[in-house]
C-alpha cells in the first residue's frame, strides 16, 4: 500500500469485508465537497470456506490467520484515525458453528466489532454501491454477485429490490465440492432454482440489464482487457465463452504467470465464469456489465450522511 497523507478536513473510512475466500478493507475519504475517494485496498487471502464448506467449522490455523490479519487493521487505525469503521462477514463466518467464536475473539484481541449479516443485508449494501456509479432505471436489472461461499442473486426495478436470495453456490464451495461433474451438476441445479425463483417476479417481463459484482467478476473484465483489448467494464457472453475456452487450457502456474492472477484467485476462476456463462445463456442475456463496486463500498456509502457527489478510485 502506497503512503497516504489525508488532510484534516477530509474524514477517512474504514470497510471490511470477511469473504469465503478472502478478506478484504478498502480505505475511503469523504472531503468537503462530498467527494469520495477509494484510496487503497488491502487484501487477505484466508479462505475461510476451505474449512466451513466440508467442515462445518473453522480450523484453529485460518482463526490464527484472521486474528493476525485483525491485528495489521489494528496497527492501520493506530496511524489513520478513521471517522467510521464497517465490518461485515457473510457466507463463511455466518455457516461456521465456531463463527460467533471467531467474532468474539476478534473482538477481544483486537477490540474490532463484526457484523455477521445474512443474504438480504449483503444484497441491499451491493445495490446500494452499484446505484451510484449506475442509473437504475425502471427496467428489471438483475444484479449478480459471486462469492466464495454463495452467489447472491438481486432483481431490481429501478432503485427498489424485488426479489434477493443467497444460493449455496459460491466458487470455493464448488471446489471443495471435488470433481468437474459434481460442479457442472452444482451449477445447474443453482441457475434452475433461481430461474423459477425469478419467474413469479419477472410476470413475462425479461431482464434488461445484468449487473455483476465481485472479485471474481472483476477479474473477468481484466481478462477481456486482456484478451480483446477492450473495457474491462462489461464483458459479453461470446467474449466470456472465448475467454473461458482459453483459460482453461492454462495451468493454476500459467494463469498466475501469464494473467497476473494470485493463487487464490487461479484456481476459482473456471467455476466463476461458467456460473457467469451458464446464467447469462439460460437468461438470454448479452452482456453483463462490471461497475468497480461491490460490498466494500456498499458499507462506506452506508456510514454517510448524504450520498457522495463523485466517487474516485485511486
Amino acid at each position: 500500500m502506497h503512503e497516504l497523507v489525508l488532510s484534516p478536513s477530509e474524514e477517512t473510512i474504514l470497510a471490511v469485508d470477511i469473504g469465503s475466500n478472502a478478506m478484504r478493507a478498502s480505505m475511503a475519504c469523504l472531503d468537503q465537497f462530498n467527494d469520495l475517494e477509494i484510496l487503497s485496498t488491502l487484501r487477505f487471502p484466508l479462505r475461510l470456506g476451505e474449512d466451513v464448506f466440508p467442515n462445518r467449522k473453522i480450523s484453529k490455523k485460518k482463526m490464527q490467520k484472521t486474528i493476525e490479519a485483525f491485528q495489521d487493521l489494528e496497527n492501520l487505525k493506530k496511524k489513520f484515525d478513521f471517522k467510521h469503521i464497517k465490518i461485515v462477514a457473510t457466507s463463511a463466518i455466518r455457516n461456521a458453528e465456531n463463527g460467533k467464536i471467531l467474532v468474539e475473539k476478534i473482538k477481544k484481541e483486537t477490540g474490532f466489532q463484526i457484523e455477521v449479516i445474512n443474504g438480504r443485508k449483503e444484497a441491499e449494501l451491493i445495490k446500494r454501491a452499484v446505484s451510484e456509479v449506475m442509473k437504475l432505471n425502471k427496467s428489471r436489472t438483475l444484479l449478480v454477485d459471486i462469492g466464495g461461499g454463495s452467489t447472491e442473486i438481486t432483481l431490481c426495478e429501478g432503485e427498489e429490490i424485488i426479489f434477493t436470495k443467497s444460493y449455496s453456490c459460491g466458487t470455493v464451495r464448488l471446489i471443495e465440492s471435488g470433481q468437474y461433474k459434481k460442479q457442472k451438476e452444482m451449477i445447474k441445479e443453482f441457475i434452475q432454482e433461481a430461474k423459477k425463483d425469478l419467474s413469479s417476479h419477472l410476470k413475462r417481463k425479461s431482464i434488461k440489464v445484468c449487473v455483476g459484482t465481485g472479485g471474481n467478476l472483476r477479474r473477468m473484465g481484466k481478462l477481456r482487457k486482456i484478451f480483446f483489448k477492450r473495457s474491462n467494464l462489461k464483458v459479453t457472453y461470446e467474449e466470456l465463452t472465448a475467454i473461458l475456452d482459453e483459460i482453461k487450457t492454462f495451468s493454476i502456474e500459467q494463469r498466475m504467470d501469464y494473467l497476473d492472477m494470485r493463487e487464490d484467485r487461479a484456481d476459482v476462476i473456471i467455476p466463476a465464469s461458467k456460473i457467469i456463462e451458464e446464467l447469462l445463456f439460460q437468461f438470454n442475456l448479452p452482456e453483463i456489465q462490471l461497475p468497480k463496486v461491490g460490498l466494500k463500498e456498499g458499507l462506506i456509502i452506508s456510514t454517510l450522511k448524504n450520498p457522495p457527489r463523485n466517487i474516485f478510485f485511486s
